[in-house]
């Protein structure tokens, strides 16, 4: 990633200077340190399949959690509003998990679609990190006044021999422009959200820039490369309500080769219930 792109770290330490700003797990963007993006703490450079096979903590789960609860007690001690980003590695491949969660789901009979016992052990590993962030965030009297996001970058891999993960009903999977590739997971906890709403507006990753933005009230315009628009509306009006973004469609695009995938250059374009999707090397729409 370039150093003149700005991230929501360096925009809120320009803005509001007095947030401590942490990023924990994978950055997987090139060489360059968190710490010139906008970040206090961090874990630098990471790659995205960090861990080994036989470590006790091998997808460093623990470490990652242990960091983070770290930091949100140092900021609880000291009263100062703050920016938390955790970005585990768990669940991408290589699966591992921790002996224990490995020996609960060996024994277990195999689902009708998931059917891999060290991906689903690895998955509840990676469940109790976010019960620790939000069981921390409440006992330090911090869940009122803190947002939290959970999300996901991309779907899991296209279920095929060897691929331990199913997106059915949705079709294929990460680096597809279908929708197995590009639907995934958001859950919004905070001030001013209902409980047990639901939003069916679509919303995309680049949306969290401007949300964050407003969440934070700060009025002053985000870059101008900026294609989200601020989730903030419907977010505090029980998921009904409007997006503003300069761009009404959406547009994923994925121009490279994993032969042994079977993902090749595509894109999609989304307007409103309405979705056009293009392969390159066939220019098959």
């Amino acid at each position: 990633m370039p150093e003149e792109e700005i991230t929501i770290g360096e925009f809120i330490k320009e803005h509001r200077p007095d947030y401590a700003t942490a990023h924990f797990g994978k950055w997987h963007m090139g060489p360059k340190n968190p710490s010139v993006h906008g970040y206090d703490i961090h874990d630098g450079p990471t790659t995205n399949t960090e861990g080994r096979q036989n470590d006790p903590d091998p997808k460093r789960i623990q470490e990652v959690t242990r960091k983070s609860v770290d930091f949100l007690k140092d900021q609880a001690e000291t009263e100062k509003p703050f920016l938390l980003i955790v970005s585990h590695y768990a669940v991408h491949t290589p699966v591992y998990a921790g002996a224990a969660y490995n020996e609960k789901y060996a024994n277990l009979e195999p689902g009708t679609r998931h059917k891999d016992a060290a991906y689903a052990a690895m998955t509840e590993n990676l469940d109790q990190s976010l019960s620790a962030l939000l069981d921390t965030l409440e006992n330090l009297e911090l869940d009122d006044s803190t947002y939290f996001i959970y999300t996901s970058d991309n779907g899991g891999e296209f279920q095929q021999s060897g691929t331990p993960t199913s997106n059915a009903p949705l079709r294929k999977g990460k680096t597809h422009t279908w929708e197995g590739g590009i639907r995934v997971p958001l859950i919004v906890h905070g001030l001013g959200i209902a409980a047990d709403t639901q939003c069916d507006a679509p919303v995309n990753g680049s949306d969290f820039f401007a949300t964050i933005a407003d969440l934070l009230e700060i009025d002053e315009t985000p870059p101008d490369n900026q294609d989200g628009g601020s989730l903030e509306n419907v977010l505090k009006n029980s998921g009904t309500g409007s997006i503003n973004r300069p761009t009404e469609e959406f547009v994923w695009y994925y121009p490279r080769y994993r032969d042994f995938k079977g993902v090749y250059p595509q894109a999609s374009i989304r307007l409103g219930k309405y979705k056009l999707r293009k392969e390159y090397d066939t220019e098959t729409l």
